[in-house]
């Protein structure tokens, strides 16, 4: 679904409902949102995920219930989040957490972080569709900076994937410095040991 950078969140929704509806009464669809880190946004969005997870609405049955049955959720939710964030929604909206699964993500061994790097940088890079889990590179990263994420990230994809955004900081600036934009070990030492106590308040 395309929207205007213009747009506000409340707009976003409601263009979201509207375009669940349509799927759902056209193409005979349910649609699953993907909804990545919602701790980041915890009370502004629960009331959001709620008119969401709780579609279709009573105007939408009165308008359309008469020529289509609008009788089950036409939206499922896929959310990833911290423990916090669980324990939130559990205050907040119990409804929504009683119709929850919760899962737990594996956590990732050195290779594994490895792919999973590569897939991101491939993803940036517009070759998310050629991935090979067999092939692939992985720089300005190299195994070895690749590990000490993983180790201070305890194998957890989120906070992997934030330590190395802000080993791409550091890069990024020792590239504009000297023409060099690789992720290091002692980079990877220096960003971590940075974001200890970070990731001890989300783990």
């Amino acid at each position: 679904m395309k929207y205007k950078r213009s747009w506000e969140s409340s707009q976003i929704i409601d263009a979201v409902a509207k375009e669940s509806l349509r799927r759902y009464i056209e193409e005979k669809s349910r649609t699953a949102l993907f909804i990545e880190d919602v701790a980041d946004n915890q009370e502004a969005a629960f009331h959001k995920l709620r008119f969401l997870a709780d579609l279709p609405t009573e105007e939408m049955v009165d308008t359309y219930g008469k020529d289509q049955a609008l009788d089950e959720p036409i939206v499922t939710l896929v959310m990833s989040g911290t423990l916090m964030y669980w324990n939130a929604m559990l205050s907040f909206l119990p409804q929504i957490a009683d119709r929850t699964e919760p899962l737990d993500v594996p956590v990732l061994n050195n290779a594994k972080a490895k792919e999973f790097v590569g897939r991101r940088i491939a993803y940036a890079q517009g070759r998310i569709d050629s991935f090979d889990p067999n092939s692939y590179d992985v720089f300005p990263f190299n195994d070895e900076s690749i590990n000490v994420l993983n180790t201070a990230a305890r194998g957890n994809p989120r906070d992997i994937r934030m330590l190395a955004r802000g080993c791409q900081q550091v890069a990024a600036e020792n590239f504009r410095k000297n023409g060099d934009p690789t992720v290091n070990k002692e980079i990877a030492s220096l960003v971590s040991q940075a974001y200890a106590t970070i990731l001890r308040e989300v783990q």
